[in-house]
Formats: structure tokens, C-alpha cells, sequence
């Protein structure tokens, strides 16, 4: 058996690190972010931040392939493109809750599969299908590592009596996500530059006899499910959409592993695929037009109305042997991905703001609830009806509103077009339906204090006008629940998708501290609580 001598290691570590001293930097800077939103606690801004090192990773991998020789400072200008992430870190919880974010992550992709030269679609998929086994291997060797130091470290832990170190998992984590992963991914790169014209065994059983083979059962459901609506005459359900995209997907890659297997069994099917996907396409357009007609476009309507546009032409593009090249999908991918999600004004977010306020006015004048002189939505009673339909537009409108509110933000909106009291969708009974739930912040700290004797299986339990908690049959606090939460609201008013603070949520007197698990934010600008059972308490 071969051996690994250490100084063999050393030197192929430092022939890593000197090739691509910037992205091991940016893995050093954002596990000090880390650092950074693990002493805060909660959904900092930094922690907002580390969501984006996929993206900065695979620019400064890319500028190093293309700019290996010349220009070589634009390699190296790549590490400071964290200067603007900093200073625009209150601003990137607002992005990462959109559907830009995942676009985002699925632009990384594209770059890294698509940034080297390739003669043509044979090479693209070797050097893709290299890439993805090495970021695996890389993930599966950082994760496996990390297993085995945590083993060490618990069984030291219990043998010698050690408190531990609390933090000790979650910095082990990160230095491997950030550092020890990324490494191992250049490294494996870089080692096997060359080669790979005959595909490892196991990845070729992978290929031929479970997905080309999943693929094509998938399309016979997809077939039987488009006849079945045919006959019945309806339209096709809203998952249908994901479903059709996710074939697609898979059915590319299919596609492409059959220039790089040694055995094609399914030529046959690939061969054709331009027209047997057209019935899944039809199911998708005919579920897509449908929804963006009734309801009209939101963000991430205007990317899936973007992705059947995609989807469509590439299908066709695969019928043709000068446009079917598979650099060029990525490449007008990319494009699209950023003009819907940087560019102002064209973005999906605008895009899905100006149709939603366009939506919301008419629907608020066919209700009679607009007021023309302000612009605003009426001041009027609380809307209550026994008429389906006009019932059915008041959801629309309340749904309407509430998506402009989670984009805008709750104040600018009811400066705008006033509170959405005025169009409150009721149920039959007249019972009022909340729109704004807000749980205990994820990742947020308990401020324990003074207070370190737990009490689990504690309840709440309004009685008149009072919230009382309870541990068993022991009276905790007593709190009225209308001045309590009035004492937050100008804070609450400015939440948004999420918490901001623990504060309203620890309920306190001299002797214990309970835990609420969940605020509402009412339809009148009202906050009540609302979760009652399993919510936990300590005492001094």
C-alpha cells in the first residue's frame, strides 16, 4: 500500500494555497464573519452575509482560470469584493428571503460549469461531471473528517470529565465548510486537470441504470397524467410546474451523460426528446399561464415564467447540432438570471411589485374600496359578506396587499395605500383571520440571566383579561397581554417577514421568565399571542 508521507502533504497544501491564495482569504474573512454573528447571536447581519461566499467563491475561481497568465491583478482585485458585501450587510436580509437568492446560488452553479473552454459538448460534460464528483468527494471528506474529530473530542469529553467547549461543533463546521472543503475542491481540480476520458465504473452505473432509467418512468407518469387531464378537462395542479421543471432538468443531464458513457443504451430516447417533452411543456405552460392570469406575476412568477421560456428553447435547441451546445444554455441562462435579479427596474422583484399594485387597485375598485382622491385604500367598516365571489376578491386583495407589505415593508405600505383593515378577508362566520405570525428569532440565544432552573411543559391560558402561565398547576406570572404588547409596538410595526428581538417574547416577573413561541400581528395593527401549549419557563 502506498504511503502518504506528511511532507508530501505539506508541499501538495502549499501548491494549493499558492494557486489560489484568494479563495482560501475569503474562506479566512467569512469564518471571522462567523465569528463575528455567533457573538450577536441571532439573524445578524453578518450572518446574512456568509449565505453569499458560494457566490464570491466561484467569481474569484473563475477569474483565476481566465486570468491565470495575463492581467493577473484582477485575480486578486476578486477578495475585495467583500468591502461592499460588508457595508451593505443591514441591507441582505431583504435578498436572501427572495426568490433572487436561490437564482443566485443556481448563477454560481452555472459559472463554475460553465467558465472553462470546451471544444466541444463531450469535453463540457466530462469537465461537468468531474466537477460535481470532486465538490461531492470534497463535501463527503470534510463532513467525514469532521465526524471523526467530534467522536474524538466527546469520547475525551466523557473519559477525562471535561466541561467541553460549547462552541466547539458548530467553529468545527465552519472551518470546514469554509476552509477545509474549498481547499480539498481546488486541490482535486487542479490534481486531474487532465484525463478523465473514460468515466470511473460507478459513475457510469449511476448514469445508465438509475437516472436515464428514473427519467424515463418519469415521462410514462407525466404521459398518463397529461392524458388523464385531457379526459377529465381540467387544468393541471399547481405542483405540476415543479415537477415538469425538475424532469427537464434531469433530462438534460441524461442527455449529456450520454456522450460520456461507454455504453449508450438510450440513445433512442434522447434522440427524440425534443418531442416527447413538448406534452410535459404543455402542462407546464398550461399551469404556469394559468395562475400568472388569475392571480398576476409575484417574483417568483416572473423567474418561472423566465424558466418555461428557457426551458422551451433549449428543448428545441437540442434538435439542432449548431445550437445545441450546452455553454450557450449557461451562458443565456446567466444572462437572464442577472437581468431578473440586478438590474433595476426589469428585475422579478419590480416586475412583481408594479404587477401586484396594479392588481390590488383594481380589485379594490371593483370592491368599491379605493379612494381615487388619496389613493388609498377606503376607511371603512370591516368588510363582512356571504357572497363567494366578492368574498374570493377580498382574498385576492388581502393577498395582494400583504405581498406588496412583505416587499415594501410594513410602515411605507400603509403610508402608500393605507392599512389593510380596509380589505380584511373574513371567513363565513365572521371571524377575523390574522396575516402576520412571528416566531421565537431562529438561532437566537435565550436570555437566561438570573433565571437557570428550567421548567419544561409550561402553558399559557387567557383568563378575562389576563394571559396566566402555568407549570402543571403552579401559577407562573400573570400578564395583561393588550398593555404588555402595546409597550412593543412601534418595534413589532417594523418587522417584517421575521423577529427582530427576543425581547417581547421573554415574559418576566421577580421569581421566573416564560418564553412565548409566537406573536401575531393582527389584521387591525393589533399583536396578540396565540401559541398557548409546551412554551418553556425558568426560575431563579
Amino acid at each position: 500500500m502506498k504511503k502518504l508521507p506528511l511532507r508530501t502533504l505539506y508541499n501538495r497544501t502549499i501548491v494549493v494555497l499558492l494557486a489560489h491564495p484568494v479563495e482560501i482569504a475569503l474562506g479566512i474573512f467569512f469564518f471571522i464573519i462567523y465569528l463575528m454573528s455567533r457573538s450577536k447571536g441571532g439573524n445578524s447581519p453578518e450572518f446574512n452575509m456568509q449565505l453569499f461566499f458560494p457566490l464570491l467563491f466561484a467569481v474569484a475561481y473563475c477569474c483565476n482560470y481566465f486570468f491565470k497568465e495575463k492581467a493577473r491583478f484582477v485575480y486578486y482585485l476578486t477578495f475585495f469584493l467583500v468591502v461592499p458585501l460588508y457595508l451593505l450587510r443591514f441591507y441582505l436580509e431583504d435578498f436572501t428571503n427572495s426568490s433572487g437568492y436561490p437564482f443566485t446560488m443556481l448563477l454560481v452553479v452555472f459559472l463554475m460549469l460553465g467558465h472553462r473552454k470546451a471544444a466541444d459538448n463531450t469535453v463540457f460534460a466530462r469537465q461537468s461531471v468531474k466537477m460535481l464528483i470532486h465538490c461531492l468527494f470534497a463535501f463527503l471528506i470534510g463532513f467525514l473528517l469532521l465526524g471523526a474529530v467530534a467522536a474524538i473530542y466527546a469520547s475525551a469529553c466523557y473519559i477525562f470529565d471535561w466541561k467541553g467547549w460549547t462552541y466547539f461543533y458548530g467553529y468545527g463546521l465552519m472551518l470546514i465548510l469554509y476552509l477545509f472543503v474549498p481547499l480539498l475542491f481546488c486541490y482535486l481540480q487542479d490534481k486531474e486537470s487532465e484525463g478523465w476520458e473514460v468515466l470511473p465504473k460507478a459513475v457510469q452505473v449511476v448514469l445508465n441504470f438509475i437516472l436515464s432509467p428514473a427519467i424515463i418512468v418519469y415521462t410514462v407518469i407525466l404521459y398518463v397524467y397529461a392524458f388523464t387531464i385531457l379526459i377529465r378537462w381540467e387544468l393541471p395542479k399547481g405542483g405540476v410546474a415543479a415537477m415538469v421543471m425538475a424532469f427537464i432538468i434531469a433530462a438534460f443531464s441524461g442527455h449529456m451523460s450520454q456522450l460520456i458513457v461507454s455504453r449508450r443504451y438510450y440513445n433512442w430516447f434522447y434522440r427524440a426528446f425534443t418531442l416527447i417533452a413538448i406534452p410535459p411543456l404543455v402542462l407546464f405552460w398550461e399551469g404556469t399561464m394559468h395562475r400568472i392570469m388569475q392571480y398576476s406575476f409575484t417574483e417568483a412568477r416572473v423567474y418561472l415564467l423566465a424558466a418555461s421560456v428557457l426551458m422551451t428553447l433549449f428543448v428545441f435547441f437540442l434538435a439542432s447540432k449548431r445550437w445545441g451546445n450546452y455553454r450557450l444554455m449557461l451562458l443565456i441562462s446567466s444572462i437572464v438570471i442577472v437581468l431578473l435579479t440586478y438590474i433595476p427596474g426589469i428585475s422579478a422583484r419590480s416586475i412583481g411589485i408594479a404587477a401586484q399594485e396594479h392588481r390590488m387597485v383594481q380589485l379594490a375598485r371593483s370592491l368599491s374600496l379605493w379612494d381615487e382622491q388619496t389613493s388609498k385604500l377606503k376607511e371603512v367598516p370591516t368588510i363582512k359578506t356571504s357572497d363567494l365571489a366578492e368574498y374570493n376578491k377580498l382574498q385576492q386583495l388581502g393577498d395582494s396587499y400583504d405581498y406588496l407589505r412583505r416587499e415594501l415593508g410594513h410602515k411605507p405600505m400603509i403610508q402608500a395605500y393605507g392599512q389593510r383593515v380596509l380589505a380584511r378577508p373574513l371567513d363565513f362566520s365572521g371571524k377575523e383571520i390574522g396575516y402576520a405570525y412571528f416566531k421565537y428569532p431562529k438561532g437566537a440565544r435565550v436570555p437566561v440571566g438570573d433565571y437557570h432552573t428550567f421548567l419544561p411543559e409550561c402553558r399559557l391560558k387567557y383568563e378575562g383579561e389576563m394571559l396566566n402561565a402555568y407549570h402543571h398547576d403552579t401559577l407562573l406570572l400573570s400578564i395583561n397581554v393588550k398593555t404588555y404588547l402595546g409597550a412593543y409596538k412601534v418595534e413589532m410595526d417594523e418587522w417584517n417577514n421575521e423577529a427582530k428581538s427576543v425581547v417581547p417574547f421573554c415574559l418576566t416577573n421577580d421569581s421566573c421568565m416564560v418564553l412565548l413561541e409566537q406573536i401575531t400581528r393582527n389584521n387591525d395593527g393589533t399583536y396578540n399571542i396565540t401559541a398557548y401549549q409546551n412554551v418553556m419557563g425558568f426560575l431563579k
